[in-house]
């Protein structure tokens, strides 16, 4: 697709988010199409329950749907899957008194990756390898075509169809193909609980994300009012309308939907190089003792592999590629450098020996 194409697509979604309901229950919706672009069919439930939802591109499958008061996930998920897309759902905090601001899904997107890379940077080691179980698990769920409906999002995978990969591979294709791979938290759930007393935005949004998996956005600034919350078994929208009116500013529900394709293995190349790039950029532009951190973070979860996770690691092309690019690099550093980097050599060369 063109950019000039991408634009007017973009545009057709371009909207003020509709406030959402002061309860989860939006309407059923009702859509018929047959061969239709998926883009059609989202603009209409959007009307229909009152909420934004955003497509990256427009994907080349047609889709054709019988939808009658249906539930608006269950909806969006029929439309999706048949196009292989990605599908999440996400919040927003917005001033009371600001003009509605009009979004796309590059915009929302960025967005939610901020969101969620500042999360990440607050998470403990043991959170963040918790995370990292639910996206595996979550890849796996997903990829079961007998897997029930699912809540809150989806993820759609290049090599659903056919291809004999390892899970590492199959993982790193997804990451490489979905464009809603730093908005997704992997799984969701709806109703939660969630009890906080004097807490601010910033616990807030951990504690919800900690709870139901969802991001919640915030374009509130500075803001130093604070939230306390009693809820039981609550939907999800209902907490952050309570959040909002204590905050007193506007929430809203949006989606964000994104096609993933195949890649061609030059493609591949290109982002594993990438990939490799930007880390190896980021790593040295932090400081000595911030360098130490990370090599004794990666070390400590390499050492709590097991064995089958090592085989997993070995069978894996990506990750061959990926060693062979990390040794060509070693070989170029001064040694004072290549000295800071023993333990990832070491530990490297342990889970890639037979």
């Amino acid at each position: 697709m063109s950019k000039v194409a991408r634009v007017l697509l973009c545009a057709c979604c371009l909207m003020p988010l509709a406030a959402a309901a002061d309860t989860a229950e939006l309407p059923p919706v009702n859509v018929t199409a047959t061969d239709a672009a998926l883009s059609d069919v989202l603009s209409r439930l959007a009307a229909q329950a009152g909420v934004g939802i955003y497509l990256a591109e427009e994907p080349d499958t047609k889709v054709t749907v019988d939808l009658h008061d249906a539930e608006l996930e269950a909806a969006i998920h029929a439309a999706a899957r048949q196009a292989n897309c990605s599908w999440v759902r996400i919040y927003l905090l917005e001033p009371l008194d600001a003009a509605a601001e009009e979004y796309d899904f590059n915009t929302l997107a960025r967005l939610v990756g901020e969101t969620r890379k500042q999360r990440f940077e607050r998470m403990s080691d043991e959170q963040r390898e918790q995370m990292a179980v639910r996206i595996g698990e979550a890849a796996h769920r997903d990829a079961d075509p007998d897997a029930g409906m699912p809540v809150g999002g989806w993820s759609a995978h290049a090599t659903r169809e056919g291809g004999q990969l390892s899970d590492a591979d199959r993982a790193a294709r997804w990451a490489m193909s979905d464009p809603l791979r730093f908005a997704t938290s992997g799984s969701y759930s709806d109703p939660v609980s969630l009890q906080l007393t004097d807490a601010d935005i910033i616990a807030f949004t951990d504690a919800l994300a900690d709870a139901s998996g969802f991001t919640v956005v915030s374009r509130l600034g500075d803001i130093q009012d604070k939230i306390t919350l009693d809820l039981t078994d609550a939907a999800v929208d209902d907490i952050v309308a309570a959040a909002a009116e204590q905050l007193g500013c506007n929430w809203h529900r949006a989606y964000l939907v994104a096609p993933v394709r195949q890649l061609s293995e030059a493609e591949v190349n290109a982002r594993l190089d990438q990939w490799f790039n930007a880390g190896t950029g980021y790593f040295w532009s932090q400081p000595q003792e911030t360098r130490a951190d990370i090599i004794r973070r990666i070390v400590d979860r390499s050492e709590r592999l097991t064995e089958e996770q090592k085989t997993q690691i070995r069978s894996s092309q990506t990750a061959r590629t990926m060693m062979t690019k990390f040794l060509t690099y070693s070989n170029t550093l001064s040694m004072e450098q290549r000295r800071e980097l023993i333990p990832l050599l070491q530990q490297a060369a342990k889970i890639m020996a037979k």
